[in-house]
């Protein structure tokens, strides 16, 4: 008779525990549970924030307001009265000449901002917070195809808006879309609308979340100026949405997590297809 024979029942179990298919040893709610922890202390939070960003044509003398931001499209959350001369009307330029504005996201302040500038360069500028958490500054800012636009509307002399010169700020980049030339609706007794189409976005993360949108705009047609433009007859608005993206870590996370699930899954099959063996097979005759 063979040695085999005589192999003691404890040591076939022995034997047995260690070759237990993977799937038998952790078990796949283990492996599941163990990546969602590790989930909750990863950067998935998926914060965003939008806001509002107006320029319209307001009143002379401060009885109404010239540029806003908010949190919706009227834009009026935090406004104020600007005035280009640095002395009398506190009104835009008159003329139609350009004047030189800045929109923008301060992220170490967690803070969306309008500003324009007089005429020996001090700014006037409307400032509004985000009361929820900071984004983080690999967040995503996109201006929605159709939500940058100029209007010229309820007007039935001669009057227009013009915006040009749109640049970015330095170190962010444009992932898709493209800034106009110029952006703008004139108006003598038919209503005008003219949006950018195609959404925007763009990514200030080599800018530690910072961006600002430069520009100058143009008014003609105000009440300063022979015409009866005022308030918002003639505006330039624009909408933008910051929403943070996964760490490059979580994202590794997540695949190395799915790999295993799926591996284990698959090793479960496999055994499952094995036929059993008894202690006998394993001790031969």
């Amino acid at each position: 008779m063979e040695l085999s024979n005589f192999v003691d029942a404890s040591s076939i179990r022995w034997t047995r525990a260690f070759t237990q298919p993977a799937h038998k040893m952790i078990s796949t709610r283990a492996i599941f549970l163990g990546i969602l922890v590790l989930l909750s202390t990863t950067e998935m939070s998926g914060q965003s924030y939008s806001f509002f960003s107006t320029l319209r044509a307001g009143l002379p003398g401060g009885g109404d307001w010239e540029i806003g931001v908010g949190t919706t499209s009227s834009a009026s959350t935090v406004t104020s009265d600007f005035g280009y001369e640095t002395s009398g009307q506190q009104y835009w330029r008159d003329g139609g000449q350009p004047q030189n504005f800045r929109i923008g996201w301060n992220a170490a302040v967690n803070s969306a901002y309008v500003t324009v500038w007089n005429a020996v360069g001090v700014a006037t500028t409307a400032t509004m917070s985000n009361p929820g958490a900071q984004l983080s500054a690999n967040a995503l800012w996109t201006l929605p195809g159709g939500s940058m636009f100029t209007s010229a509307t309820g007007l039935n002399q001669p009057s227009s808006i013009l915006v040009s010169g749109l640049t970015l700020s330095p170190g962010v980049a444009l992932l898709s879309g493209a800034l106009p030339a110029g952006l703008g609706a004139s108006q003598a007794g038919t209503s005008v609308f003219n949006a950018v189409s195609a959404p925007i976005v763009i990514n200030p993360a080599a800018n530690g979340g910072n961006w600002y949108l430069d520009g100058t705009v143009r008014f003609t047609g105000l009440t300063t100026q022979g015409g009866n433009a005022s308030r918002s007859s003639l505006q330039f608005m624009m909408l933008a949405t910051g929403s943070d993206v996964p760490e490059a870590s979580s994202i590794l996370l997540i695949g190395g997590g799915l790999i295993t699930l799926a591996f284990l899954k698959s090793a479960k099959k496999a055994a499952q297809q094995q036929p059993s063996r008894s202690s006998t097979d394993l001790v031969g005759s």
